[in-house]
């Protein structure tokens, strides 16, 4: 079983954790009991800082840890292409493990402003043609505070 999601709780003191189980219950089962814990990323408690992260691999596998850097580990994604009179525009996501990435552009520049169409995000970033190997970047983010919350729920099931 896993679960994940974004949300923004600053408004809010309560968390609602939702978990979807797909089970069976076995010969003559009443309860189901889920135990577990589960750990919030907060983020944006903190002010931005701005930070330079140089050669950075722009391809990753998507089961990558990410590129050790000073923030912590930061994964750059493919987040899509597009085709416009026979050129490929590639977009791509950057995010972080132990950061939340604000803004992320590249200190050479990008193709962004040719594809208009396109959202592109504040973390995001677009190469036209064959995108370069390595990608330095200027990354604006806040540090991001773990909390550990538990659950322990016990609920009849059957019918």
């Amino acid at each position: 079983m896993s679960f994940g999601g974004v949300a923004d709780y600053s408004a809010s003191k309560d968390i609602k954790l939702r978990i979807a189980v797909d089970a069976a219950a076995s010969d003559n089962a009443g309860m189901l009991r889920l135990a577990g814990k589960a750990v919030l990323n907060l983020a944006g408690e903190s002010e931005p800082e701005v930070v330079e992260i140089i050669d950075v691999p722009v391809e990753m596998r998507y089961d990558s840890d990410g590129f050790a850097s000073e923030i912590g580990p930061i994964i750059i994604s493919s987040d899509g292409s597009a085709e416009l009179d026979g050129v490929t525009y590639r977009k791509f996501t950057v995010s972080g493990t132990e950061s939340s990435v604000l803004r992320a552009k590249p200190l050479g520049g990008d193709d962004s402003a040719e594809v208009e169409f396109w959202s592109v995000g504040g973390n995001q970033f677009v190469f036209k043609g064959e995108p370069p190997e390595l990608v330095s970047l200027e990354v604006q983010y806040t540090a991001v505070r773990k909390r550990s919350v538990e659950f322990d729920v016990e609920f009849s099931v059957g019918l």
